[in-house]
């Protein structure tokens, strides 16, 4: 069913696809400049990408924060990993401390498929990059490579005592673990160009009972 939005709005709509063009990066493409961070250099050689295209490419490497200092992914993106931060040996004790825990990332611990949340998706870094043991170039084509150490930072606010700051680096982290969003207000619907107007229904399309408004 389609709904008619009336002349007006169709006149508009007519007059925004007729002159129509797109933006570049460098000119505050999806309000990249306000909503994210602000660098120096440029969105990287992808330029303006979305994440869902970045996570269709499960064959590249991906970068580690060394690696994008020099080559960076586009701002409007960036990574959650799949990762399970509340785990029996996370360390939660000492409030004077800044701890740093290191473990090896597991299948069973960090994606359940008995849980109801398996995702635990947080904010994370790609500190290294390493071939699997088993990889080689003779191996089948379309097949992820790698695995990767990353850390991720969490606070946590005991009762009544100051928050605890805790950093979890985790090796051998597989591709399908790591994943790219969208950085909020990035996408095109916030465009400063994207089009926008009322739409108007006529009267006629309400009952008589409804219209309680006389003039």
């Amino acid at each position: 069913m389609l709904i008619n939005y009336g002349d007006e709005w169709q006149k508009a709509w007519d007059e925004h696809v007729k002159n129509w063009k797109p933006i570049s990066p460098e000119s505050d493409f999806n309000n990249l400049t306000f909503w994210t961070n602000k660098s120096e250099k440029n969105n990287g050689k992808e330029g303006y990408t979305r994440a869902e295209t970045l996570n269709k490419d499960t064959i590249s490497p991906i970068k580690t924060k060394e690696e994008q200092k020099s080559n960076p992914y586009p701002h409007g993106v960036v990574f959650k990993c799949q990762v399970n931060l509340n785990h029996k040996d996370a360390y939660l004790i000492e409030p004077e401390t800044v701890p740093f825990f290191t473990r090896e990332w597991e299948d069973k611990l960090d994606s359940p498929s008995d849980s109801e949340d398996n995702h635990y998706h947080k904010n994370c870094n790609v500190t290294d990059r390493y071939e699997m043991e088993d990889s080689s170039d003779d191996d089948e084509e379309g097949v992820h490579k790698y695995l990767y150490t990353i850390f991720v930072d969490v606070e946590k606010q005991l009762e009544d005592l100051d928050p605890i700051k805790e950093r979890h680096e985790i090796e051998n982290v597989p591709r399908d673990a790591i994943q790219f969003v969208n950085v909020p207000y990035t996408s095109d619907v916030f465009l400063k160009s994207s089009f926008r107007h009322e739409m108007h229904l006529p009267d006629s399309i309400f009952p008589e009972s409804w219209k309680n408004i006389k003039d």
